[in-house]
């Protein structure tokens, strides 16, 4: 069993195929080789979207809970659920019958009996902090230590759009090395992820990065990265893949206001951009008028608008939605009239006949001073409309955007004004 063990830690791919992950190979052996098994308190992976960065860390967390469950292990990651999700990676790897074996013969640990909770796997070895716990941005880690402390995928989209979740990022990441124990084997802090912003947390790292573009990995063949770039903005694809920053001043809406925002009883006005197939997507603004500010939220779904409306409906229900516009042109008013006796709000249908580009730089440029993003909003919304330029192929978020704020901002005294 020991000498079993010992080859894992040499060939970690075939750790990883014993647990039928066949995408795990030479490429991620020697990333678990220069994180977890190097001398250094604080190493940092740099590597492209979809490059089983997240699937390493799990597989390199049971490892080493099989190498030596005494160790204390901290995961970080953007949010609670994206926490909760890894833990339970790890928790039914734990469990399978392979491991379950190893941990019996080796430690006499009973996987059957360990303590466990949704961001917590306890194996029994540890005193006060428990072996795995994983934990949202921002948690509260007051008076914990861990041996190991990994941050995944801690820099997003949102640290691309946000200063202010820019700096919150950086702040709890500079915190982590108080509670990182200090006579630990192990001691080791470490970051993974991809590149979002020129200013966020990578920017201010002065350790070296070891970084993997999409075209050194080798995981994409020529084919299948020219389709990814025509997919996204080129901006987006040079962070995410190349792992650089380029400028984009092409981009209009680069200096919009994002924010967090609360819609609690807020009287919220809602526009629907409908979609019937292709490429477009069904986009939906949500929007309240509140010191002559116009707070939004959006979303995006490719989906064909007719298999939304059970969606629509719940939105309006869960926003206090008071008006919701709809363009008629494509289905004559269709998804007007499904709805009119399905929802309280007023209904205004209407048909668009100004040309879309104008309309979105008319009415988006006008009102930049005056609108908040919400960074929760989805992703695909923000994507869209912060990364609108005139080679823009997917513009359903922006143009719903602008036609809500023009019936809004035009008619300001006819409308309920929070």
């Amino acid at each position: 069993m020991v000498d079993l063990v010992k080859k894992f830690l040499d060939d970690f791919d075939l750790f990883a195929k014993m647990l039928d992950y066949d995408k795990i190979g030479n490429l991620q052996k020697r990333w678990f080789k220069e994180i977890f098994l190097n001398k250094k308190d604080l190493v940092i992976l740099q590597a492209h979207r979809n490059s089983y960065k997240t699937t390493t860390i799990i597989l390199s967390i049971v490892l080493l809970l099989i190498i030596d469950p005494r160790i204390t292990i901290l995961v970080v990651r953007k949010s609670d659920e994206l926490a909760s999700q890894l833990c339970y990676e790890v928790r039914k790897n734990l469990k399978r019958e392979e491991i379950s074996a190893l941990l019996s013969n080796l430690y006499k640990i009973n996987v059957g009996k360990i303590k466990e909770t949704q961001n917590t796997i306890d194996l029994g070895l540890t005193k006060r902090e428990p072996s795995l716990m994983t934990v949202g941005l921002n948690k509260n880690l007051t008076g914990l230590h861990f041996s190991v402390i990994i941050c995944d995928d801690i820099i997003t989209e949102k640290d691309r759009y946000s200063k202010k979740e820019r700096e919150a990022t950086k702040r709890f990441f500079w915190e982590l090395k108080n509670i990182l124990k200090k006579d630990s084997t192990y001691k080791k802090i470490v970051l993974v992820g991809t590149p979002w912003h020129a200013e966020d947390l990578f920017s201010d790292l002065k350790t070296e990065i070891l970084k993997y573009d999409i075209y050194s990995t080798k995981i994409f063949n020529s084919n299948e990265i020219e389709l990814l770039k025509k997919s996204m903005p080129a901006s987006l694809f040079a962070c995410n893949y190349e792992l650089r920053h380029i400028n984009d001043d092409e981009n209009y809406f680069n200096d919009l206001n994002i924010d967090e925002i609360s819609f609690e009883n807020k009287k919220v006005f809602m526009h629907i951009d409908t979609a019937f197939g292709g490429s477009d997507y069904t986009a939906i603004t949500l929007c309240f008028i509140e010191s002559n500010k116009f707070y939004v939220r959006g979303f995006c779904k490719r989906k064909n608008s007719f298999d939304l409306i059970d969606y629509f409906i719940k939105l309006t229900k869960d926003y206090n939605v008071i008006r919701l516009y709809i363009e008629t042109n494509s289905d004559q008013g269709a998804i007007a009239r499904e709805l009119k006796d399905k929802v309280a709000c007023n209904i205004i249908g209407y048909r668009e006949t100004r040309k879309k580009h104008l309309k979105i730089i008319e009415s988006i440029k006008k009102n930049s001073d005056r609108i908040v993003i919400d960074i929760n909003s989805e992703q695909e919304y923000l994507n869209q409309l912060l990364n609108y330029s005139d080679f823009s192929v997917n513009d359903d978020a922006p143009d719903s955007l602008a036609t809500l704020l023009g019936f809004l901002a035009g008619g300001e005294k006819k409308v309920f004004i929070a």
